[in-house]
């Protein structure tokens, strides 16, 4: 009866060692955090003289961006960009009115909308003088 139960216990200790997983069972990983898109702007609003000028535009975004302009009398200057802090150049037409205007520019970025006023004043009005003399 001793016989038995020799064979008996190395058999339960080669199952026990073999049923052993040499992986842990895998852990639920994390599910990652949304980036929440970002736009930081230096100023929202700029107020231009009558002139035809280059308007710069300084922000910083996290993801990928896109531009609207309001009118057409700006119009975006296509250049070379840094990785994450961006400088858009704008072609601003001169304003031949005596009234100013405005419009503006929109910089998109994922679901973010970013809103840029820009003012024109208008050319200044032209004074004449003239001078009459009676003889």
């Amino acid at each position: 009866m001793i016989m038995r139960y020799t064979y008996f216990i190395p058999l339960l200790m080669l199952l026990a060692i073999g049923c052993k997983s040499k992986d842990p069972m895998p852990q639920p990983q994390p599910k990652p955090t949304p980036q929440i898109d970002r736009i930081d702007i230096d100023k929202d609003y700029y107020l231009l003289t009558h002139e035809s000028q280059t308007l710069e535009i300084s922000f910083a975004a996290n993801a990928e961006y896109s531009i609207e302009i309001g009118d057409g009398w700006i119009s975006e200057m296509v250049d070379s960009r840094a990785m994450e802090s961006y400088v858009v150049r704008f072609a601003v037409e001169k304003n031949m009115s005596e009234d100013p205007r405005s419009t503006y520019i929109k910089i998109i970025v994922g679901n973010l909308e970013q809103s840029i006023v820009v003012e024109q004043s208008g050319t200044p009005k032209r004074s004449m003088t003239l001078e009459l003399t009676h003889s």
